[in-house]
């Protein structure tokens, strides 16, 4: 796995960049959670996800919202699955999620994913930005501290490290393409719900809003999970420039979902679910 590398499948002729998103799978051999969420599926509808959709849809980019695994006995597991039909050609970037802290620390998540030599950007490794294309940037941000900047696996007022915001603010300032996605577990457009730190979750669309007034050919989206809703929910009321998706978990009850993103340089773009059997 090669992390945070610009794709080589990435179309130049038709100036399309293709991402599967794969968020809250909560990896588990046996383990099913509040009754109703069969998480013991999630290996076979991963399985999948990877040997029919991968090859058949032939994404650019794979990225891991978080919540990929609860216990740290299976990632290895987790990583064979996604490795095993995966092609060389594209890359796979993870993001990490609340539950990806309940017993595994922000280290070994390093050593997980062959991090360390990454930079560390706005207080996290998992914070990283990166051209794709002629007019599309990505940035991924770590959305898991509490309010003492430390790595948490709370499940309510998420927040970045308090540093990100303005490393997120230079990023959007000093980029050079106009189509900014940005990925994260969760996500400030729906701090209303308690689910994000409302304080920041204001200081953010305070960074959009000064971003956008500068740059008035800027887009942007912010794709992320955490709910576990089961179908494709749009927040295009936070902020005029700036577009959330909240995606769907791959595992709720026995069925998977992910979804799939088609980005043109010019701004044009389609988002789909995929929903999956076993």
């Amino acid at each position: 796995m090669q992390p945070f590398l610009i794709p080589r499948q990435y179309n130049q002729d038709t100036n399309t960049y293709k991402v599967l998103f794969l968020n809250d799978v909560h990896f588990s051999k046996s383990r099913t959670i509040n009754g109703t969420r069969h998480y013991h599926t999630s290996p076979d509808l991963m399985r999948k996800t990877m040997d029919e959709y991968v090859p058949q849809l032939m994404p650019d980019s794979i990225f891991l919202l978080g919540d990929m695994c609860d216990w740290s006995d299976d990632w290895k597991r987790f990583k064979n699955i996604y490795n095993k039909n995966l092609s060389k050609a594209a890359q796979v970037i993870p993001i990490v999620g609340n539950h990806d802290f309940d017993v595994t620390s922000y280290d070994e998540l390093l050593d997980i994913f062959d991090l360390h030599e990454l930079r560390e950007n706005g207080g996290s490794k998992f914070n990283q930005s990166f051209k794709v294309s002629a007019n599309i940037r990505v940035i991924t941000i770590d959305v898991n501290f509490d309010e003492e900047d430390k790595h948490t696996n709370k499940y309510w007022d998420m927040r970045m490290h308090t540093k990100s915001v303005g490393w997120l603010e230079d990023e959007l300032t000093k980029s050079k393409e106009d189509i900014v996605l940005i990925l994260s577990h969760h996500a400030p457009m729906d701090h209303l719900s308690n689910r994000f730190d409302r304080r920041q979750g204001d200081e953010l669309k305070q960074v959009v809003d000064k971003v956008a007034s500068k740059k008035p050919t800027m887009k942007m989206f912010w794709f992320f999970g955490h709910h576990h809703v089961t179908q494709i929910v749009c927040f295009d009321k936070w902020h005029d420039r700036c577009v959330g998706y909240l995606l769907p978990a791959m595992v709720e009850e026995e069925d998977g979902r992910f979804s799939f993103l088609e980005m043109k340089d010019n701004g044009e773009y389609k988002i789909k679910q995929y929903n999956i059997s076993i």
